[in-house]
């Protein structure tokens, strides 16, 4: 038996001029190497809740690539737990997990993705709409408020064939698209609200509002791309400023690029990402040995391209 994984690529945006590419790949691996349990790789996500993320399992290879697994834990009765001495574990793999507790509350696994990287890119199963998780937990466990510096993560940009990056013209958002800055602050974002929010300032509240409670009205934001301008930009500018746009979206369906020929492209179409199968073992669980090597298979695939 096999299980469908998406794989999606997101570039490690290096800020210093100086460098050819980030230093959070080298930071990072200095670090897991001074943090030797779980206890050591945690974020508390909600104080309440006592949901908390960890580093789970993480292995630094000699080649250069890190692979690991970010699980989100939470107190239930109702999913298996986590072994009571899980804090001072090196590692944790999801089939460690207990059985269900029938009286007390316990920490469990709510969910787990998985990633692997290099100096450059950043392989997950993680999707646009999660990958602000891996981004809050890595500066909280790099510790980047305290040197003023911020590590990001920008989806890698791809279009279908025979589409060229240079003759896109537009950029359009459906009424009911949103944007989203962190997965667990919220700032979720509609076109629809900013559109009615612009109208209000031309139109009474009170004789717009029974059109808006009745949803009679909608709208689209198109923005395009300025054709002087654009011509001085590579292929390369282009992408990243597409990538600056997908990378916030949480909906990758109502928003569509479209060329100059009216070729309309789901920005979901533009992120480079890759649709394979892993094979599954005792309780469905995933073949992670067969995942990882699928993962640092596309990093290489991806180095390669950019060579």
């Amino acid at each position: 038996m096999s299980k469908a994984v998406t794989l999606y690529a997101y570039t490690i945006e290096n800020s210093d001029a100086s460098r050819a590419y980030s230093d959070f790949t080298e930071k990072f691996r200095a670090k897991l190497s001074d943090s030797k349990t779980i206890r050591q790789r945690m974020l508390e996500i909600n104080s309440q809740t006592h949901e908390t993320d960890v580093l789970s399992q993480v292995v630094s290879y000699n080649n250069g690539y890190i692979y690991g697994t970010l699980m989100r834990i939470i107190l239930s009765k109702e999913m298996p737990s986590l072994p009571s001495d899980y804090l001072d574990k090196n590692e944790l793999s999801f089939s460690e997990l207990d059985g269900v507790g029938a009286d007390n509350d316990k920490m469990s696994c709510k969910d787990l993705y998985y990633f692997a990287l290099d100096d450059r890119h950043l392989i997950t199963t993680m999707p646009t709409s999660k990958i602000s998780r891996f981004r809050t937990f890595v500066n909280h466990f790099l510790e980047t408020e305290l040197i003023g510096k911020s590590y990001v993560f920008s989806v890698m940009i791809t279009t279908p064939k025979n589409i060229r990056l240079q003759d896109l013209r537009k950029i359009e958002f459906a009424g009911d698209s949103r944007t989203i800055q962190n997965e667990d602050n919220i700032i979720n974002t509609s076109i629809l609200q900013i559109a009615f929010d612009g109208i209000k300032r031309f139109i009474l509240d009170e004789d717009i509002k029974p059109l808006l409670d009745k949803n009679i009205l909608t709208a689209n934001l198109v923005v395009k791309f300025n054709e002087r301008s654009k011509k001085k930009l590579n292929e390369e500018d282009v992408k990243r400023a597409m990538s600056a746009i997908v990378t916030n979206l949480t909906d990758n369906e109502n928003v569509k690029f479209s060329t100059k020929n009216n070729i309309r492209i789901k920005a979901g179409e533009t992120i480079l990402s890759k649709h394979i199968n892993v094979e599954t073992v005792e309780n469905n669980l995933l073949n992670e040995a067969d995942l990882r090597q699928e993962m640092l298979d596309f990093l290489s695939e991806i180095n390669n391209q950019i060579r």
